[in-house]
């Protein structure tokens, strides 16, 4: 199982309600006694899904914010899109080669220079609109 906290308690803040470890506010329930004990089997689908991935308190955190709510979660590619630009940029500017920068976005080299191209555009582009 893989577990890792994406979305810790001490993260999330929200000035209409205090934010306490373990403690469902709604309800008044302090779970911090046993938090520890918590398996993904203890949650209703998607929260066992989500606990057993992002662990107990990332998935009582989005049952507690975003519960009663529909989302969409678009593939990984598309979500980490502009991370990968900034990457792309990162290693463009520090001199790696094309071949590099493709092989560690997992991407081909036609790919990596049309995001070089597309980014190298819009910075033109930004600087136009401020020069006037």
């Amino acid at each position: 199982m893989r577990t890792f906290s994406v979305l810790p308690f001490d993260k999330i803040k929200d000035e209409n309600r205090p934010l306490n470890e373990g403690v469902d506010v709604t309800n008044n329930i302090d779970f911090s006694s046993i938090l520890h004990e918590a398996q993904p089997s203890d949650f209703p689908y998607p929260y066992n899904f989500i606990a057993e991935i992002a662990g107990v308190e990332s998935a009582l955190v989005l049952a507690r914010e975003i519960s009663g709510m529909y989302y969409y979660f678009p593939v990984y590619r598309n979500a980490t899109k502009r991370l990968r630009r900034r990457l792309i940029l990162k290693e463009f500017d520090s001199g790696s080669s094309m071949k590099d920068i493709a092989r560690k976005c997992d991407l081909s080299e036609t790919e990596v220079r049309k995001e070089i191209r597309k980014m190298k555009r819009a910075a033109s582009e930004k600087d136009n609109i401020r020069g006037g």
